[in-house]
């Protein structure tokens, strides 16, 4: 499943990085890099952790795209949550 969150940021589940369904932040604008909730990432001339972006972004969602958004963030209990 891949979820465009931004036009440069993409939750995806079909990397080799991904294990077990859960999904990664992926920034195509750097490379393609994949990202961890607790992974700190610069997009948009912030730093922060990538599950900020995730959460921001993902509450706007609804359904499947919600639930993998909400398996992302679940990896780093101590960030936010959906």
């Amino acid at each position: 499943m891949n979820i465009q969150l931004t036009p440069s940021l993409v939750l995806t589940d079909e990397r080799a990085e991904s294990r077990y369904g859960i999904p990664l932040l992926v920034n195509k604008q750097d490379d393609a890099t994949a990202y961890g909730p607790a992974d700190i990432i610069d997009v948009y001339h912030q730093v922060q952790p990538a599950a900020h972006l995730a959460h921001r972004f993902g509450k706007r969602l609804k359904g499947e795209e919600r639930e993998a958004v909400a398996n992302f963030l679940r990896q780093w209990p101590d960030g936010p949550q959906l």
